[in-house]
């Protein structure tokens, strides 16, 4: 509490001013400028111009850290942005506190602490977003090979499904002309044996007075039957139509 003894505090009125009283029923507004003494100094110190001038030479350093010394570098930004925001929280409770007290060197002292906490905190942010894009770009040439790789494996992948397809088509034509011919061998093994026919008896007109005997030939052959090759290709349709199905459903 201000006495009437005691000097009294400069009025000055600003955006943030906060009433203080110094004795009952007078208010003399918190001046947004602070004293000087310490108070000037710490608003020296955490001032941008102040704050840039080792940043360059951090953000270069940061970059010639091995990737073990990034990883442990970024842990000890994290704990130290972690303390920090246990300290804003203590001193925006110090703030309130000194407002409800109306302590005017409390509040000082709290505020100005913001401040420089804040400050603080600016830099590690900024210098934990500089660890993070050093880790990208030591990361970035494995991870383009990555790329790389993965792209060479999808090529070979559309190279092998294409050549299957055009076995399986290619087997498919070989099968349905091995069918046709089946389906033809009466006709052609007709003409065949009306050939063999007029070979004998073009041997007999050369015989002329010989007596030849006509040989006996089986000409019966095995019985064709499709019924295993049906239900083959009945498996095979299933299977096909399956796979279609599931393929149909996958993203393209």
């Amino acid at each position: 509490m201000i006495t009437e003894s005691e000097p009294a505090v400069p009025v000055v009125t600003s955006e943030r001013a906060v009433a203080i009283a110094p004795a009952p029923g007078k208010l003399v507004p918190y001046e947004d400028k602070r004293p000087g003494g310490i108070f000037g100094f710490l608003r020296f110190w955490a001032s941008p111009s102040h704050a840039k001038r080792g940043s360059a030479a951090e953000e270069g350093a940061v970059f010639q850290l091995s990737v073990v010394g990034l990883h442990a570098e970024l842990q000890e930004v994290e704990r130290e942005i972690a303390s920090l925001m246990t300290n804003l929280a203590e001193l925006e409770t110090q703030e309130r506190e000194a407002l409800i007290k109306r302590d005017k060197l409390a509040l000082d002292v709290a505020w100005q602490s913001r401040e420089r906490e804040t400050a603080r905190l600016a830099e590690l942010e900024k210098r934990r977003a500089n660890v993070h894009e050093a880790l990208v770009q030591r990361f970035e040439p494995e991870l383009e090979a990555w790329q790389h790789r993965c792209e060479s494996a999808v090529a070979r992948w559309r190279d092998d499904d294409r050549e299957q397809l055009e076995l399986i088509e290619q087997s498919l034509r070989q099968v349905e002309t091995l069918i046709w011919g089946l389906a033809q061998r009466e006709k052609r093994r007709a003409t065949e044996r009306d050939t063999l026919d007029g070979d004998l008896s073009a041997l007999f007109d050369k015989a002329r007075s010989m007596s030849l005997t006509r040989p006996e030939v089986d000409w019966s052959t095995e019985p064709i039957t499709f019924t295993d090759i049906t239900a083959r290709l009945e498996s095979i349709r299933d299977l096909i139509k399956k796979f279609d199905e599931k393929w149909s459903l996958q993203p393209a």
